[in-house]
């Protein structure tokens, strides 16, 4: 099984590299000499949101529509999965989840954990609360050394805002890669990341 992205997460990272060739920064000429021909292909057909596609090349996406704008990299990507989270939420149906969520507290990272599974095909997510005390929380991504690391960062950014609004206050988020395939985050409750 190729690991894969369903098209709204494919979407997402069609519409950013085309606001970056909107505004001049990349041209097609340069897409072509920096992707492959299948990437290009998806790039110009229709997404379905349904579907699957190759997370390589939402990946390289991604990377290229950053590159391009020359940004500080993990920063850049932290604040625009903030965004995709809000984007993504705002809609009538995951409105409805969030209002949920919020209403369930501390269970409701396990609960959020069902949307990884809704849009990768791979990897194996779990949730840790934390001590009784609920400075902190813990998600893990495990058996996901196909998650291209602009969306580790990016899932980053989307953990932190869904964290905050479970919350009702700013949740920092920090990730790292430890090993290829395990991804971990963690989530400050308490707004203080140590150092």
């Amino acid at each position: 099984m190729t690991p894969s992205i369903k098209g709204i997460g494919m979407q997402l990272a069609i519409d950013g590299l085309h606001r970056v060739m909107e505004s001049g920064l990349l041209t097609r000429e340069q897409l072509e000499v920096r992707l492959q021909p299948s990437d290009l292909q998806i790039l110009d057909d229709k997404i379905v949101p349904g579907l699957w596609y190759p997370i390589d090349t939402c990946g390289r996406l991604i990377e290229v529509a950053v590159e391009s704008e020359e940004k500080n990299r993990a920063d850049f990507l932290v604040r625009v999965g903030t965004l995709v989270a809000a984007e993504l939420f705002s809609s009538e149906i995951y409105q409805n989840f969030i209002s949920s969520a919020e209403k369930w507290g501390a269970r409701s990272g396990k609960v959020m954990l069902g949307l990884t599974r809704l849009v990768l095909n791979f990897g194996e997510w779990s949730y840790d609360p934390g001590p009784p005390d609920g400075d902190w929380f813990t998600v893990e991504a495990a058996e996901s050394e196909a998650l291209p690391e602009v969306l580790r960062h990016i899932g980053q950014g989307s953990i932190a805002y869904l964290a905050s609004r479970i919350n009702k206050r700013e949740v920092p988020v920090t990730s790292e890669r430890p090993s290829p395939d395990r991804i971990v985050y963690r989530g400050w409750r308490n707004g203080i990341v140590p150092s």
